[in-house]
């Protein structure tokens, strides 16, 4: 384990970022301390293991926002003397309240416009929750015109097969009618056949008088 000197150049001064470089630290249990630079740097110094300094600089590098780092140096130096918990190395207390205030007011800016993202965001929910309603709405109507569709078709299928059924007994009365006439017909025929046989009977026996 050596003490290595980490230094971030870049936007990474009254950004909050000494304030996220130590819950990094302190998640992954290093010891050290760090500090504003006067040429704008950060100047982070750790004693811990090569993994877990490269672990420290990718988080640092994935999480700095609003940070803005340009470049990051990492310098291995003399072994461990044993630093105990990880320390934010304070400057110019004027400096520093600059820095906080500063730090505290792009938070603020930061909260505001999440809240009008989420105030947006609800905006637009309402808004589609509106089409999902006035889709439903139009749904349901189609659902009940086509209900009525059916009802109506299922009182034309109603009535076809009425004025078949109608049909159909006016096919059997036809039918019975034909027949009985046919039956009539015959009969008639048959009176005329007999009636040709007494005449004809009559005149063969002389008692009719054909001119």
């Amino acid at each position: 384990m050596y003490k290595t000197k980490i230094t971030i150049h870049g936007i990474v001064q009254k950004v909050g970022l000494r304030a996220q470089i130590k819950i990094i630290a302190d998640r992954l249990g290093l010891c050290g301390t760090v500090e504003n630079l006067g040429d704008g740097s950060v100047l982070v110094v750790c004693e811990a293991q090569r993994a877990d300094v490269e672990e420290m600089v990718r988080q640092i590098r994935s999480g700095a926002k609003p940070a803005v780092i340009a470049d990051v140096l990492v310098e291995e130096g003399l072994p461990a003397t044993g630093m105990e918990g990880f320390e934010v190395i304070l400057g110019d207390s004027t400096e520093e309240m600059l820095s906080a205030m500063s730090t505290g007011t792009r938070a603020m800016v930061g909260m505001l416009t999440v809240l009008d993202e989420i105030k947006h965001g609800q905006s637009r929910l309402e808004k589609g929750q509106d089409q999902t309603n006035e889709t439903l709405a139009r749904m349901e109507k189609g659902q009940n015109d086509l209900k009525r569709g059916q009802d109506q078709t299922n009182e034309t299928l109603a009535r076809m097969e009425k004025g078949q059924n109608d049909l159909k007994r006016g096919q059997d009365q036809t039918k019975d009618v034909i027949e009985s006439m046919d039956s009539k017909l015959d009969v008639s025929l048959e009176n005329d056949a007999r009636s040709l046989e007494i005449l004809r009977d009559l005149r063969d026996g002389g008692l009719l008088r054909v001119p």
